[in-house]
């Protein structure tokens, strides 16, 4: 079994820090509000607590 850190109880400032520059790195190309591939906008999905069935379909990813 994959062991995932889950920063859903992190603070606002690590997702800014930790996840942020990853995904806009990494994910934002495709999955933003003008493409939306595969339905999925991580520009919209910041706080990961209230999106957390996006999240958990880009950890199995």
């Amino acid at each position: 079994m994959k062991v995932v850190p889950c920063f859903a109880d992190s603070s606002p400032s690590s997702y800014q820090s930790a996840v942020q520059p990853f995904v806009a790195k990494n994910c934002l190309g495709c999955h933003n509000d003008k493409l939306q591939s595969g339905g999925l906008n991580l520009k919209a999905a910041t706080e990961i607590a209230k999106n957390r069935d996006e999240w958990e379909h880009v950890v199995e990813k």
